[in-house]
């Protein structure tokens, strides 16, 4: 790479010069075509061979170039390529070292490829991973809820083994006062633990159906057929204290036969059995 630039360089330099300095473009061709004669013809020689080369071209140069132009171009030539000559000549003849750098890098092999019947589509393949995402913050909400519940059926068990503690430690007779102190400690306790098991259960259930109903707004492709229907006994279920009670539909009864008529059909009847006569 460095031999072809300063040799192209050089060829410029010399096309340059004869053009700046007024040479018809017949004399810039001409110069161009010595230069590179100088270039070729001296590689592997030495000075007094090159400047030898250079009067043997000066026979046919000086002809076409003539004596003004003659002496212009052989003063370029001799304060350029003749003072630097053995600079070329090491450019030219002298190859350079290689330099190859040689890093080790580990390659990590793909696995075993899959088969093309079990690739998916870009699309399909989206969109269960953000089905799995959501089933993953379902896990750890789970996880979560279920160390809440532990944890309030823990501070339950507490409450009311203080409260027993509290029992045995009362003196007899018991009064009305102390009688109503305890069932205010039982009372208040229970309540207590009730309301931390309903808002444990009613923030779950809430959670649970936002998981579910972000999952249902994923835009679904339709090559994967209906998304599945949710299995309902899955669903956390509400306290029994707080559950609605089933509603049941019932029918009217039906009219028992033979029942006797009104008055009101009666008259009508016989009035119209009157009107016939």
């Amino acid at each position: 790479m460095t031999r072809e630039s300063i040799h192209l360089d050089f060829l410029y330099d010399s096309i340059m010069f004869a053009s700046e300095k007024g040479f018809p473009w017949g004399q810039v061709s001409q110069v161009m075509s010595t230069a590179e004669e100088l270039l070729t013809g001296t590689k592997g020689k030495t000075l007094v061979e090159a400047v030898k080369l250079y009067q043997e071209q000066s026979i046919h140069l000086i002809e076409r170039l003539g004596e003004r132009n003659f002496q212009i171009y052989t003063e370029f030539v001799f304060s350029t390529f003749m003072t630097h000559f053995k600079l070329f000549q090491f450019v030219f003849n002298v190859n350079r070292e290689e330099l190859i750098p040689k890093v080790s890098r580990t390659v990590a092999c793909p696995p075993s490829p899959v088969a093309l019947r079990e690739a998916k589509l870009d699309y399909i393949w989206e969109y269960e991973q953000e089905y799995n995402s959501i089933e993953s913050k379902e896990k750890e909400k789970c996880e979560k809820w279920t160390k809440e519940q532990k944890k309030v059926a823990k501070q339950s068990a507490q409450s009311l083994a203080s409260v027993r503690e509290k029992l045995q430690t009362v003196e007899s007779p018991l009064t009305k006062e102390s009688v109503a102190e305890i069932i205010k400690d039982i009372l208040g306790t229970s309540a207590l633990a009730t309301t931390e098991r309903i808002k444990t259960s009613i923030s779950q259930t809430m959670e649970d159906l936002e998981l579910k109903l972000e999952r249902t707004l994923i835009p679904r492709p339709q090559a994967m057929g209906p998304p599945p229907r949710f299995n309902q006994s899955a669903l956390p279920q509400l306290p029994e204290a707080i559950r609605p009670a089933p509603v049941t539909c019932t029918k009217a009864p039906k009219p028992e036969k033979g029942r006797p008529k009104s008055r009101e059909s009666t008259r009508s009847n016989k009035s119209t059995k009157s009107g016939q006569s």
